[in-house]
């Protein structure tokens, strides 16, 4: 029966997965926030066309 993968300690191999960690949030949320707003640019845009039609 082979053994389950264990967890690699990662700071080993030169990782600061803190860092890491806050980067991909920060990079998320920010991925999130652009495609919120974007999405509120192309409601009001699409509601202006209608209003104007």
């Amino acid at each position: 029966m082979m053994e389950p993968p264990v967890a690699v300690d990662r700071t080993d191999h030169g990782i600061d997965t803190d860092a890491l960690a806050a980067q991909l949030l920060d990079e998320g949320a920010a991925s999130v926030v652009k495609s919120w707003n974007d999405l509120m640019e192309c409601i009001s845009s699409k509601s202006a066309a209608l209003k104007a039609a």
